[in-house]
């Protein structure tokens, strides 16, 4: 775990893995921060206390960053659901898991937005039904519009009849809720239709 648990540097690792976890590893191999022993927390952490979310959403709020499901747009057979994101510009991984109604909606397709830097990379885990957990990284910034934009897309084949009932929102589960900067340290990020 400690090996794993790499960002942020200045700390050996937070106790939780992430997105900072990600973009610390890769300046690793890319030899910009010279390796350092492990050191940080053995095991897992349990997640902060829900009133430091709150500061988080407070803070995020003053700075501009936000996550959010966009409107989805109903084609009769599949449902494309764009996941917007107003960025302040030095966000360089995003991690998230979107939790869907897997009884009305199937095959989930995940494609890059527009305003990503080319060398983003897209990570998906569709391990579990009902849930996506998404990665997406870049050894620079990955966008640097403060208007929303498209990060993602998600589309889904239609089952059933979606009507209001197929909601769509972030959970803090396959993959942690988490943004970090080009040094591997969170940034706090407001999630909109967080769940």
């Amino acid at each position: 775990f400690q090996r794993a648990d790499a960002a942020p540097r200045s700390t050996f690792g937070d106790g939780i893995l992430g997105t900072g976890d990600v973009v610390q590893a890769r300046r690793y191999a890319t030899t910009l921060d010279p390796l350092t022993p492990a050191a940080g927390p053995t095991v897992p952490i349990p997640a902060p206390p829900e009133s430091s979310k709150i500061l988080d959403d407070i803070y995020a709020y003053f700075s501009g960053r936000e996550m959010r499901i966009g409107k989805a747009e109903l084609d009769q057979t599949t449902l494309s659901v764009p996941i917007e994101m107003s960025a302040v510009g030095n966000e360089a991984a995003v991690g998230f898991t979107l939790e869907y109604d897997a009884s009305r909606l199937g095959n989930p397709r995940v494609s890059l937005g527009n305003g990503l830097s080319e060398d983003a990379v897209l990570t998906l885990n569709l391990n579990e039904s009902g849930r996506i957990g998404i990665l997406v990284d870049s050894a620079t910034v990955l966008t640097m519009s403060k208007v929303s934009t498209r990060f993602v897309v998600v589309t889904f084949d239609v089952l059933r009849d979606v009507g209001d009932e197929a909601t769509i929102s972030f959970v803090d589960t396959v993959v942690g809720l988490s943004v970090s900067d080009a040094f591997g340290d969170p940034l706090a990020i407001r999630w909109i239709d967080r769940k």
